[in-house]
C-alpha cells in the first residue's frame, strides 16, 4: 500500500485488536487496517491535524478505537523568520478509531 507517498513514522499495532493497525506519515496521513495490514482506510487525519509528521500513535491496550496522534512541531525557516507563530508539537486523540479526532 503506498498511502501518501511520504516515509511512515508511526505504526501502532493495537494489543486489544491485533488485527487493528495504525500507520501515521511524514506528510501527516494516518491510516488504518483491521484485518492486520491486507486492506487499508483512506487517510484518517482530516482537517483537524495540520498537514505535520505524526511522530508517534498509540492505542488504549483495552480497545483499539481509541488512539492517541502525536503530531510533531515544524515549522518553515522563512515564517518563522517573518515572525509567524512557531508550530509547536500537539496531541490528537480519537474515540472512533480515527474517523473524528
Amino acid at each position: 500500500f503506498h498511502f501518501d507517498g511520504s516515509a511512515v513514522t508511526a505504526i501502532e499495532v493495537s494489543t486489544a485488536d491485533p488485527a487493528v493497525v495504525y500507520v501515521g506519515t511524514a506528510h501527516g496521513g494516518i491510516y488504518r487496517s483491521g484485518d492486520g495490514g491486507r486492506e487499508w482506510s483512506a487517510d484518517l487525519a482530516g482537517p483537524e491535524i495540520p498537514n505535520r509528521t505524526i511522530t508517534q500513535l498509540e492505542c488504549d491496550p483495552r480497545d483499539a478505537n481509541h488512539v492517541v496522534a502525536v503530531v510533531a512541531a515544524t515549522g518553515r525557516p522563512s515564517a518563522i523568520l517573518r515572525g509567524e507563530p512557531k508550530p509547536f508539537s500537539r496531541v490528537f486523540a480519537s474515540t472512533t478509531g480515527g474517523q473524528v479526532w
